[in-house]
């Protein structure tokens, strides 16, 4: 298997969000390799450009549109981190509420 490999410019990087990006091309056959390989090579230029024309514009930005967009780029990320995560068992969760301070007396009213 082929693989293609680019390391993203040091200023996109947390714009594309990685360090470098591989691509298994599909083949083993060289001279199709290079044919796949030009292909996605210019798909991850592509990207590049992309990044590096959003930098721009950030950097052009309002602070506000900037905290937004860093606002919602969180979010998302914990979002993502979430649904990765196993939901906890229920014992657990009965557990936990017991054990927190004045829980008596929140359920108390």
């Amino acid at each position: 298997m082929v693989y293609l490999r680019k390391v993203y410019p040091e200023p996109i990087r947390p714009i594309v969000g990685r360090r470098e990006r591989w691509l298994a091309l599909g083949t083993k056959d060289p001279a199709e390799a290079k044919v796949l390989g030009l292909k996605a090579a210019l798909d991850v230029e592509r990207e590049i450009q992309h990044g590096r024309k959003k930098l721009a514009a950030s950097r052009a930005m309002a602070p506000a549109d900037l905290a937004e967009d860093y606002r919602v780029r969180m979010l998302k990320e914990d979002a993502e981190y979430r649904v990765s995560q196993p939901l906890p068992d229920r014992d657990d969760i009965d557990t936990d509420v017991s054990r927190r301070p004045f829980s008596n007396w929140l359920w108390k009213r």
